[in-house]
């Protein structure tokens, strides 16, 4: 008992003599930190189970919207509003899925899945392509 509480110990008893008489050699080990640490373990792979499932779940109607769009843009006559509204909401959509592949790929991190591997991008289109996004938002409060 510790602090008034029982915790998990691990008792090893050794049987051994010393002059020609039983000695009885007894050992323990505190095991709240290995259950912790089972616990841990356990709750990283039942993370990355959720978030591959939610992931598949989010994808599929967001691919949904994406194609709509696309086979929105092949239609005719649109002006140049609807246009650049119908490729805003394939821009979104497209970050909003890489948000959700960055987020599997964290929990994949976690659970030692996937090593990170660093790749260059243009910080400049990164950067237009917010602007493109917070635009329409802009323009309808009249910012």
């Amino acid at each position: 008992v510790r602090k008034g509480m029982p915790f998990p110990v691990k008792i090893i008893v050794r049987l051994g003599y010393c002059r020609d008489e039983k000695v009885y050699t007894i050992f323990t080990k505190d095991l709240t930190s290995a259950r912790q640490l089972e616990r841990e373990a356990q709750a990283i792979v039942q993370k990355t189970m959720f978030l591959s499932r939610m992931s598949h779940e989010l994808r599929t109607p967001l691919n949904s919207i994406l194609n709509m769009g696309e086979m929105l843009l092949d239609t005719n006559p649109l002006s140049l509003e609807q246009i650049d509204i119908i490729e805003c909401i394939i821009t979104g959509g497209n970050n909003l899925r890489t948000l959700i592949d960055d987020i599997l790929d964290l929990a994949k991190i976690e659970a030692g899945k996937m090593d990170i591997v660093s790749e260059p991008f243009s910080i400049r289109d990164c950067v237009e392509l917010s602007f493109d996004v917070l635009s329409l938002n802009a323009q309808k409060k009249n910012l």
